[in-house]
C-alpha cells in the first residue's frame, strides 16, 4: 500500500511540480533516474540545531545506560538499509583483532523498525555486554549520547541525506560513514569513508582512528576546524567540498582551477579602509560555444580574489569544447547529459564553500568592477 501511494505521488510530482527541492545531490540523481527533469531540481541541504550539553549530562547518560567504557555510537531506525549487520561485523573484528579496543563498546540508539536478521541476532548475542541497545532517546539524552561518543559510525547503504551524520558532526563526534553515498557529501573531508557493502577488514582497521583524546576526559573531539565551517556554509546552501579526483566526470573537474591570484588572500581585505566583500563562486554553463565561454571567463578572471572560484560546466557538448576550455586554463566540470541551464548551475555549485554564487551567461562579458 505504501509503495502504491508513493508511486502515485511521484507521478503527480513529475507531471505537475514546477520546482522540486531535495537535500542532496545523491537524491537529485535518484530523482533524475525516476524521470524528473533535472532543470526542476534544486539541492538545498538540511541543517541542525544543537542543544547545550554539560559534562554532567554526559556522565548522567553514561551512568543511566551502564556505560563504563568508551563507546562508538550509531543512531537510526533499525531496518535493512541501515546496514547494522555490517556495523556489528566490523565491531566484532575490531574488538577481536585489536588489543587496544578492549575498552570500547557499541551503542545502538533508535526504534526497532522492521526486518529480522538471524545473523544480526547471533552477533548481538555473541558480543554480549559490549553492545548496548537503548531504543529511542529523548532529545536531551540523544544530545548527551553524541557528545559522549568516542566516534559515530553510520554505514548506511542508502539515505536521502543522512541527518544523523550532520548531527554527530555538530556535536563534535568524529564520523565514519559510507563512501559513494549522500553522507559523503555531508561530511566532506571531515569524516572517514568506507565501503558499506565490503565484507573485508577495512572498517575494523579504521576503528581506532577516532581522533585525539579530549584533555581531562577519556573521549576525543572531532577537529572543529574541519567541520564547523562546513556546517555554517550549509546555512546558505553550500554542501561540503567533495574530493576532486582526476579525469572528467560529473563531479570531477579538469584543469588546474581558476582562482584569484591577488596577494590579499581574503579577496579584497580591509586595505585602505575597504570592507572585505564576500567570497564568490562564479559559474558559467557551456554548450558547444567554447569561444564565447572562454571570452566570458577571461572577462571575470582578473576580478577574482583569493577566496573566489570560477567553474565552467560543460553540458555534454560532444565536441572539442572541453579540450579548448581546458587548454585555456579553465576548470571544467563535465555532465554526461545536457542538464539545461538551471541544473547545470547546480552542478557547478556542488561542493560550494564560498559565500556567494554568481551566474555569468557564456555570451556575456563582465564589466570592470562587476564583482
Amino acid at each position: 500500500r505504501g509503495n502504491a501511494y508513493f508511486s502515485r505521488c511521484l507521478e503527480r510530482v513529475i507531471a505537475e511540480a514546477s520546482a522540486i527541492i531535495v537535500p542532496s545531490q545523491a537524491t537529485a540523481d535518484d530523482c533524475i533516474a525516476a524521470g524528473i527533469d533535472a532543470a526542476r531540481l534544486y539541492v538545498i541541504p538540511h541543517g541542525v540545531r544543537t542543544r547545550t550539553v554539560t559534562d554532567e549530562q554526559v556522565e548522567g547518560f553514561r551512568a543511566a545506560r551502564g556505560l563504563t567504557r568508551d563507546y562508538i555510537l550509531w543512531t537510526g531506525t533499525r531496518e535493512p538499509r541501515k546496514n547494522l549487520l555490517g556495523l556489528l561485523r566490523a565491531f566484532a573484528l575490531l574488538i577481536e583483532e585489536h588489543d587496544d579496543a578492549g575498552g570500547l563498546d557499541l551503542v545502538l540508539v533508535g526504534p526497532a523498525g522492521w526486518g529480522d536478521d538471524a545473523a544480526e541476532r547471533e552477533l548481538l548475542t555473541r558480543l554480549g555486554d559490549r553492545v548496548h541497545v537503548t531504543g529511542r532517546l529523548d532529545d536531551d539524552e540523544l544530545a548527551a549520547a553524541y557528545c559522549g561518543a568516542r566516534a559515530f559510525c553510520f554505514p548506511s547503504i542508502w539515505e536521502g541525506f543522512g541527518l544523523p551524520v550532520l548531527e554527530a558532526m555538530a556535536y563534535g563526534a568524529p564520523v565514519v560513514t559510507s563512501a559513494g553515498t549522500c553522507m559523503a557529501e555531508v561530511c566532506g573531508e571531515a569524516g572517514l569513508l568506507a565501503d558499506p557493502a565490503a565484507g573485508d577488514r577495512r572498517p575494523a582497521r579504521r576503528g581506532h582512528r577516532t581522533g585525539p583524546r579530549r584533555a581531562g576526559r577519556g573521549r576525543p573531539r572531532a577537529r572543529p576546524d574541519l567541520h564547523l565551517g562546513r556546517l555554517r556554509r550549509g546555512a546558505h546552501g553550500g554542501l561540503p567540498r567533495p574530493h576532486r579526483g582526476c579525469g572528467v566526470t560529473e563531479d570531477s573537474p579538469t584543469g588546474s582551477g581558476a582562482r584569484g591570484n591577488r596577494s590579499d588572500p581574503s579577496g579584497g581585505g580591509d586595505r585602505a579602509g575597504l570592507v572585505r566583500r564576500p567570497s564568490a563562486r562564479v559559474v558559467i554553463v557551456n554548450w558547444r560555444r567554447p569561444e564565447l565561454t572562454i571570452r566570458a571567463a577571461r572577462s571575470i578572471t582578473g576580478q577574482l580574489g583569493g577566496g573566489d572560484t570560477l567553474v565552467v560546466v560543460d553540458n555534454a557538448s560532444g565536441d572539442d569544447s572541453i579540450e579548448r576550455m581546458t587548454r585555456a586554463g579553465l576548470t571544467v566540470v563535465q555532465s554526461s547529459r545536457n542538464l539545461g541551464f538551471g541544473a547545470g548551475v547546480n552542478l557547478g555549485a556542488r561542493g560550494m564553500c564560498e559565500d556567494v554564487l554568481v551566474l555569468l551567461n557564456n555570451d556575456a562579458v563582465a564589466e570592470p568592477g562587476f564583482l
